[in-house]
């Protein structure tokens, strides 16, 4: 449910389980109306730390009827774009900007995307997701934390594995490590650029960089 309270807008689950009908139909609830099959991901991460992302997942339908998917991205992250493998933009909802201290107790975002039309079961499709913001802190002695460590992209949370191809762009002077296997790594006009890339089904992939030896 959606309500606004003071000016403002929140959104409310207050009940939510399956029916006896989908229990006996579904063998992983968790994945609901989709599996995203594989994760593609490039992220830039500036001299300020911010962070620009651009996230393409492959979906697999589980789900003749349904055509609302819920993912899980920060609260410091904001979606710019979600357009489908046509071009098309969906209709998309984030929760709105709040103060930090409401969104310290409050957590992670969903973001809910409504697709024009059921996808048939079985059926594989892609959506694109740009997004930016600053999930990277200074902590001090040339290290940084990396505060979103599943977050820091969209998903479905930990009950979906998924193959995954991270590439990031960042200033030469840090070092960076993530998820997989290092593929490439090269530097050039003062950035790094390295690929990293899954043999296997992940639940999550994460990164970290800093001055490291």
């Amino acid at each position: 449910a959606v309500r606004r309270s003071r000016g403002k807008l929140y959104g409310d689950i207050w009940c939510s389980f399956p029916s006896h009908n989908s229990l006996s139909k579904r063998s992983d609830l968790a994945l609901g109306a989709v599996q995203v099959k594989s994760y593609r991901i490039e992220t830039r991460i500036e001299a300020d730390h911010s962070l620009e992302g651009q996230a393409a997942l492959d979906l697999e339908s589980r789900s003749d009827t349904d055509r609302v998917l819920v993912f899980e991205l920060s609260r410091h992250l904001r979606i710019s774009e979600v357009t489908d493998e046509r071009g098309q933009e969906p209709l998309i909802f984030q929760n709105p900007s709040i103060e930090e201290s409401e969104a310290a107790a409050r957590g992670n975002d969903w973001i809910v995307v409504v697709l024009p039309a059921p996808v048939p079961v079985g059926r594989t499709y892609r959506l694109k997701f740009a997004y930016q913001g600053n999930v990277i802190a200074e902590v001090g002695n040339g290290v940084l934390h990396v505060g979103a460590r599943g977050s820091w992209y969209p998903n479905r949370g930990m009950g979906n594995r998924a193959y995954y191809d991270l590439t990031f762009h960042y200033p030469d002077r840090l070092t960076l490590v993530a998820t997989g296997d290092r593929l490439e790594e090269r530097s050039a006009d003062g950035w790094k650029h390295s690929r990293w890339v899954s043999r296997v089904p992940f639940a999550v992939a994460g990164f970290n960089l800093g001055v490291y030896d």
